[in-house]
């Protein structure tokens, strides 16, 4: 009988895991949310986070299936911290700094477009850019100018800890932006109803000397 060799590596933290990876989880969980259990999910989750080619997972003994799915488990369940800098091929990044204060229109414009459609590789090369000037523990990053995949291989740890951080963030923004829309459609429909009742008043007077007119000449 011919013995098959099989090498894998275990995660042993969202650090070892890549953006790339997870977004390739997400795709089987939707594809199969009514059939988790089933073998093949079993298989596509230690082909995608243990490196194992997926005709050769029912290969393995049970033991070792055991231990990678026990790790993988353990693994997501572990608690992100949000990473504020983080270097990756050789470049440091950082996020925005004043992030609520700083955001530009186009910045803002690309994030909810982006994340309404789970981009998210695009997402973090909107939020993380490459830091030019550091002074203390303040920074600079390079000015935006348009979003990259590049980050489908970061780890995942920086993107867990990031998005819990940005939905909160970003929600607080638009909630601040629909406030601020709110009230300047107040102020024009306020100075719409202005115009609108100085121009009745007008006609109004108007009328009143037209009328007042005809009956003195009567």
């Amino acid at each position: 009988m011919e013995t098959v060799k099989i090498e894998y590596q275990i995660p042993e933290s969202k650090a070892d895991i890549t953006l790339q990876q997870w977004l390739d989880w997400e795709k089987v969980i939707e594809a199969n949310k009514d059939d988790l259990d089933s073998l093949f999910v079993l298989q596509k989750q230690i082909e995608i986070f243990c490196g194992v080619p997926f005709e050769y997972v029912t290969k393995l003994k049970q033991v070792e299936i055991d231990e990678m799915i026990g790790y993988i488990h353990i693994v997501f369940n572990q608690k992100s911290e949000f990473i504020k800098q983080f270097e990756f091929e050789g470049v440091e990044y950082g996020f925005i700094p004043d992030y609520d204060k700083d955001i530009t229109p186009a910045e803002h414009w690309d994030l909810t477009t982006y994340s309404q459609s789970k981009d998210w590789a695009r997402v973090l090369s909107i939020l993380y850019r490459p830091i030019t000037k550091k002074i203390g523990n303040s920074y600079q990053i390079e000015s935006y100018s348009g979003s990259h995949l590049r980050f489908m291989n970061l780890r995942y740890d920086v993107f867990d800890g990031m998005i819990g951080f940005f939905l909160r963030v970003f929600q607080e923004l638009q909630k601040h932006t629909l406030l601020f829309t709110q009230k300047e459609l107040m102020k024009m429909k306020k100075m719409n109803m202005e115009l609108h009742c100085q121009d009745l008043a007008e006609k109004i007077n108007s009328l009143t000397s037209m009328e007042f007119s005809q009956s003195w000449f009567t």
